[in-house]
């Protein structure tokens, strides 16, 4: 409820979960989606506070400590652990309205400044001022994003050649989308037609399928598999059903032949299905999400 509150008084400019990666692979996907580079500073997240000094290294004869240290850091910047980076801007920051006194007062977690986006295409991990770690961006050895993204390009030559030299390109602003009209209900009076969006175990994209029909002008209502079955959800209560995509069944070889057989083979479910598909009136919609390897 925090982050919603910030995010609807725009003092977020971007959230990332830190748990898939940890710290080092959520700054460098965040610099990836914003073009940019981007400094770490290790300085608050390796304090060892035993000795009053985050500079160990630099201690004669102290190896203990400067091995604790390097411990932490290699803790601080992997470490698949709960929690998030938030993007804000200098001047909110320093705020006393802005999000970190609205974070600590309310006591969620401690919140400590890690990151600077850069204009330069570099990522550096930066300690007492001195520079770790660094690694460019949009091109060359060992550049990130290309050594992860040329490993795909074998897989359909041509179209991952393609996407391969658009992420080199550093003048390229990315996707986005201007509507150029106001999108408008048609229905009579304030209903909404109602649309079920569809999951199953693994599915991971249902909260933006929701939204995407939300915008359009339905009333999105979440529909798992399992509430089908039970009886407890009736397809016939809705005008349109979104399948949506994700890694059904642990994204396993076969898995959406899973998803369809426990339609096809329980007799309610069945049932369900085969009557909504077969009204005159319905919208009928799917997502095929699958990770190239």
């Amino acid at each position: 409820m925090a982050i919603q509150k910030l995010n609807t008084e725009s003092l977020l400019l971007a959230y990332h979960d830190r748990s898939d990666g940890g710290l080092f692979a959520t700054v460098c996907e965040m610099a990836f989606a914003g073009r940019c580079g981007a400094t770490v500073s290790l300085d608050e997240l390796v304090f060892e506070q035993s000795s009053d000094d985050v500079d160990g290294f630099k201690q004669a004869g102290s190896e203990q400590l400067a091995g604790r240290l390097r411990e932490r850091a290699l803790q601080a910047m992997f470490a698949e652990e709960l929690g998030a980076v938030l993007q804000i801007r200098a001047a909110d920051r320093n705020s006393g309205n802005g999000p970190s006194p609205f974070i600590r007062t309310r006591g969620l977690f401690p919140s400590r400044r890690t990151t600077q986006p850069e204009r330069r295409s570099r990522i550096h991990a930066r300690r007492q001022g001195g520079i770790q770690g660094s690694a460019r961006r949009p091109a060359g050895a060992p550049g990130p994003r290309p050594a992860g993204a040329c490993s795909s390009c074998a897989t359909i030559r041509s179209a991952r050649r393609e996407e391969y030299d658009r992420i080199l390109d550093t003048k390229d602003p990315g996707i986005s989308f201007q509507l150029g009209y106001e999108i408008q209900n048609s229905y009579k009076g304030n209903s909404r037609p109602r649309i079920a969006i569809l999951r199953e175990q693994g599915v991971n994209s249902q909260v933006e399928m929701a939204a995407a029909f939300t915008r359009a002008g339905f009333e999105a209502v979440d529909v798992h598999m399992s509430d089908i079955i039970a009886g407890r959800t009736r397809l016939s209560d809705f005008k349109g059903l979104a399948a949506c995509g994700g890694f059904s069944y642990g994204d396993v070889l076969g898995g959406g032949q899973g998803w369809a057989k426990s339609i096809l083979f329980n007799a309610r479910a069945r049932k369900e299905f085969e009557a909504f598909f077969g009204r005159g009136d319905t919208l009928r919609a799917g997502v095929l999400q699958r990770l190239a390897r």
